[in-house]
Order: C-alpha cells, then sequence, then structure tokens
C-alpha cells in the first residue's frame, strides 16, 4: 500500500504514513515537514543521526538530498513550502553546534573525573 498524499490549503502536501513504507523526498531543501499524528523518523542525506517527529514537531530539510521519511505505526504529515531562505542552512549548523557542545561536554566531564 503506498503512502496517501492529499493537497491541502496553501498547497501544503499531507501524507498518510504507515509502518514499513518510505516516503522519499528529494530536491526538497528547506521544506518544512510537520508531523500532524503519529511518530515520524527522518533520514536526511548527509546528516550523522536520524531525527524522530512527535505531533506539533517540525523538521526543515537541509539540502536537497534525498530524505527518507517512515511511520513508526499510523501517522501523518505534512510537507509545507521552502521555509524562509537560509533557515534549512541555520537549522543544519544548530545541528553541529549542538553535536559539538555534547562532545565538549562529555571531553569537559571526562577531565573532571580524572584524578589529578
Amino acid at each position: 500500500m503506498e503512502n496517501q498524499a492529499r493537497t491541502t490549503a496553501k498547497g501544503h502536501v499531507e501524507y498518510e504514513l504507515t509502518e514499513q513504507r518510505l516516503l522519499r523526498l528529494s530536491n526538497a531543501m528547506g521544506r518544512r515537514v510537520e508531523c500532524v499524528s503519529g511518530l515520524a523518523l527522518i533520514t536526511a542525506y548527509g546528516e550523522s543521526t536520524d531525527f524522530s517527529l512527535r505531533q506539533g514537531n517540525v523538521f526543515i530539510i537541509p539540502n536537497n538530498g534525498l530524505t527518507l521519511i517512515e511511520a513508526i505505526g499510523n501517522g501523518r504529515i505534512r510537507v509545507k513550502s521552502p521555509a524562509l531562505p537560509g533557515q534549512a542552512s541555520l537549522a543544519r549548523t544548530q545541528r553541529k553546534v549542538a553535536q559539538l557542545l555534547r562532545r565538549l561536554w562529555v571531553a569537559v566531564q571526562g577531565e573532571q573525573k580524572a584524578p589529578h
């Protein structure tokens, strides 16, 4: 069974997702993926981690590479028009900064535990 799509107001597209059926998006940089219901898992080209969205969460597609979206159980997402210019690169930069801060935090914690 295919993921069902329907166009809503303002040209947004909603997809009914079913478990083990991937939704494939490409050339979609800057588009906003909003979880309307359920739990959606996103794998985006060039990103080192996957992302999970619950109802109300938003993910901005960071590039034009392949983005795969699947549901755990059943769910629904809305793909919106591209976000504001530069918002995709801002989101990507924020994720990289967060990863760097996590690594730094782990390193600092390791140094504090080491005997002097």
